[in-house]
């Protein structure tokens, strides 16, 4: 009898032995996700690495165009003060010379 008691009842090293290999499938089920959850932090670094030098060459391309801008705006101007310069000068000019005729004695 004592025989089937002892096929009934797993041994206690065989119990301890299913323990520790459910306690190792465990394990190694929390190596596997810490292993993706590593790989995904890896990736988001990267991502906010690319990110942030997209941001600093944006930065850098915004500070060139606004210099661009200023630079394009002053010559802008400066052009258009010789013209409205030119326009003035033309105009004097004309009266001037419309002036200078009426009081010029004709031959």
């Amino acid at each position: 009898m004592s025989s089937h008691s002892r096929t009934a009842t797993p041994e206690p090293n065989q119990a301890r032995s299913n323990k520790a290999a459910e306690v190792q499938n465990q394990v190694n089920e929390v190596m596997d996700i810490m292993h993706n959850n590593i790989e995904k932090a890896v990736a988001r670094g990267e991502k906010l690495e690319s990110i942030s030098h997209k941001a600093e060459d944006l930065k850098n391309g915004a500070a060139k165009f606004k210099k661009n801008a200023v630079k394009l705006h002053d010559n802008l101007d400066f052009k258009m003060k010789v013209v409205l310069f030119l326009i003035a000068a033309t105009v004097v000019g004309i009266v001037g010379y419309a002036v200078y005729s009426q009081t010029v004695p004709q031959k």
